[in-house]
């Protein structure tokens, strides 16, 4: 008779799109909710199955960097990075699509952390006095200070993108059309995505010995892992 060792469960962290940590916990746990949502799945009526999570959430994740890595599912393409606490040696992934402003925000930062030093991450959104769009990205702090973005500097009385970041069309603020200038701006959003992702996987990701080899989670592991509608 074989015996096969259990595989390890992997705790996974995601990012509500109100700024919330959840981790999804057993029945039981003190503070933890249960949660109604929609899976991908229909019924017979065409209709989104629902189904329920035991989730508790958190203000912040603190931890060392151990690994980064991109993985592809049903919803998209996942920044997955992996923080371990270096009293409790527990390991958590923080799971984050890269099409969203969270995992943006966290590629965009990444160049000016220290991976030998841990970070505090902490999500937020808000809509700041007098704009119409909601702000949205994570704060991240090492050694009490504030992590600050790469890929743009300040020359003269503007600010320029630098690093090989993408710059968008001068024509596009001033285009008339609607249609044509949120098509170009959503054609910008994109590109911009592709290069965080592109730089990413070549500066980092093979830092992890990752061999550049995708990592595939199982149909257990995706449920724990929820990817805000909204971006």
């Amino acid at each position: 008779m074989a015996l096969i060792e259990t595989r390890e469960k992997k705790n996974y962290i995601s990012i509500s799109s109100e700024a919330e940590l959840r981790k999804v916990v057993p029945a039981g746990t003190l503070g933890a909710k249960e949660r109604t949502y929609e899976t991908k799945e229909k019924d017979a009526d065409g209709k989104f199955i629902t189904a329920t999570k035991i989730e508790k959430t958190f203000e912040s994740v603190s931890g060392k960097i151990t690994d980064i890595s991109f993985t592809t599912t049903d919803y998209g393409t996942l920044l997955q990075v992996t923080l371990k606490d270096s009293f409790l040696d527990d390991e958590e992934i923080l799971s984050m699509s890269t099409s969203q402003s969270f995992a943006q925000d966290f590629m965009k930062k990444l160049p000016n952390i220290d991976l030998s030093k841990e970070i505090t991450v902490k999500p937020f959104a808000f809509t700041p006095e007098g704009a119409k769009r909601e702000l949205k990205g994570l704060t991240i702090t090492q050694d009490g200070n504030k992590i600050e973005k790469s890929f743009v500097e300040k020359q003269g009385d503007k600010f320029v993108n630098i690093m090989g970041y993408p710059t968008p069309d001068e024509k596009l603020a001033n285009e008339k059309n609607e249609m044509k200038r949120k098509e170009g701006w959503k054609r910008y959003f994109k590109d911009t995505e592709i290069f965080l992702v592109d730089y990413t996987t070549e500066h980092f990701v093979s830092k992890f010995d990752k061999k550049m080899v995708e990592e595939k989670l199982d149909n257990e592991d995706y449920d724990t892992v929820e990817i805000p509608k909204d971006f």
